[in-house]
């Protein structure tokens, strides 16, 4: 009797401990699926919100939002898309607020500082936006475009030292060249540094503007030979004529017959260029160098068939002393009509496509470093340049 006692006392006790196993194991259970189940409805309610941002449905996004910060938190991307829905609603005031918050608590994310970042630039606050892009970078400091962007800001600020700090990082890019050499050109300018100017123009002489600078350092100090060195070289990189120009006339003391010496050796620099042809054609209609003229106007335009150009083939070729070439009397004639182009020459954005009439170091429009490039735009290719006026023509027979 005892015995039997003590089997059933034993399964009952068995049986009580099962059974708080089990309840412990279900609710294991019932928590784990539960929260997945939450978890899910968390991403499901944040791809909605995204919806609605997307949309621009502030009712929908903020209902989402409010789902799906109940099911995971107050984590970075909710209170990122909290401030996407203060912006629909034109509260910027709030959405920075937000973005400031989710700066100070984040760590792996940079959605606060690139939300800041995107406002300052849109409301043109370039200091702001300087703060933003040195907090995203300081999570991912290898965000070329954003350095750039930075280099930018800080330099349009004259705040050489922050534009400095980033030269390691841009070294091995595409344009770093160029870039580091616009730092020192900006701040060589700036301060009057000789030191930088020379820098900058060691490692990029293809930047005109600091070119000339430079050379303008020599030529105060009458080194017109270290001048025209400079102003060559640089236009060995980027032929233009305002480089050919400077090259020529740095030396007030040379003539112009030593001037087409000048020009002879920009020429042989650079002999795919018209550039030179037509500023040797100038010179010499100015030493009443006809033929000269003619053959230097007919080779540019050769280079390229511009209106101004083929103008001042047809004139050389009636200032011409007898007797005239026969291809000079045919032009003349109208024997050989001259096609032309009209063209205009600018300097164009290669990142937002904005134009300007002169370099610069720094788009106007986008705010991006070392992106103009010399563009020559064709405005009308059908025009044709028939003889020259009757009487002009006779007259120079």
């Amino acid at each position: 009797m005892v015995f039997h006692l003590a089997v059933v006392v034993f399964a009952l006790g068995v049986s009580i401990y099962a059974w708080s196993l089990m309840n412990c194991f279900v609710r294991k259970i019932r928590v784990f699926f539960s929260d997945q189940t939450s978890y899910e409805k968390g991403i499901q309610n944040l791809q909605q919100a995204f919806s609605g941002i997307l949309l621009k449905d502030g009712v929908e996004a903020e209902h989402n939002i409010r789902k799906a910060k109940k099911h995971l938190g107050d984590i970075p991307i909710i209170g990122w898309l909290e401030g996407q829905l203060f912006l629909i609603n034109k509260d910027h005031h709030r959405a920075k607020s937000v973005f400031y918050g989710l700066c100070e608590r984040e760590q792996q994310t940079a959605f606060g500082a690139y939300s800041l970042c995107k406002m300052a630039i849109q409301e043109k606050s370039q200091l702001d936006a300087l703060n933003a892009i040195n907090a995203i970078l300081e999570i991912s400091p290898g965000s070329i475009e954003l350095i750039f962007q930075a280099i930018s800001i800080a330099l349009i600020h004259r705040n050489y030292a922050e534009a400095r700090k980033h030269i390691p990082a841009i070294r091995k890019t595409r344009k770093g060249r160029v870039v580091e050499a616009l730092i020192y050109s900006e701040e060589g300018m700036h301060t009057h540094n000789i030191n930088f100017v020379y820098e900058a123009y060691n490692l990029a002489p293809e930047l005109t503007e600091n070119s000339i600078y430079y050379a303008d350092f020599l030529i105060k100090e009458e080194k017109y030979k270290d001048a025209r060195k400079v102003l060559l070289h640089s236009y060995q990189k980027r032929p233009i004529m305002e480089l050919f120009c400077k090259y020529i006339s740095c030396d007030p003391q040379v003539s112009n017959l030593d001037k087409l010496k000048l020009a002879e050796k920009a020429i042989e620099f650079v002999p795919d260029s018209w550039i030179g042809y037509y500023g040797m054609g100038e010179i010499a209609i100015q030493e009443d160098l006809g033929r000269v003229a003619f053959d230097n106007f007919v080779k540019a335009y050769e280079k390229k068939h511009y209106d101004f150009i083929a103008e001042k083939v047809m004139k050389s070729a009636a200032l011409q002393q007898d007797p005239k070439s026969s291809f000079a009397m045919d032009l003349l004639a109208g024997n050989i009509p001259l096609e032309t182009e009209s063209v205009e020459f600018v300097w164009k954005c290669q990142n937002c496509g904005a134009e300007s009439i002169r370099w610069t170091s720094i788009c106007l429009h986008c705010d991006r470093i070392a992106e103009y490039e010399p563009f020559e735009r064709v405005i009308n290719s059908s025009k044709v340049l028939g003889p020259m006026h009757e009487e002009l023509y006779f007259r120079n027979r």
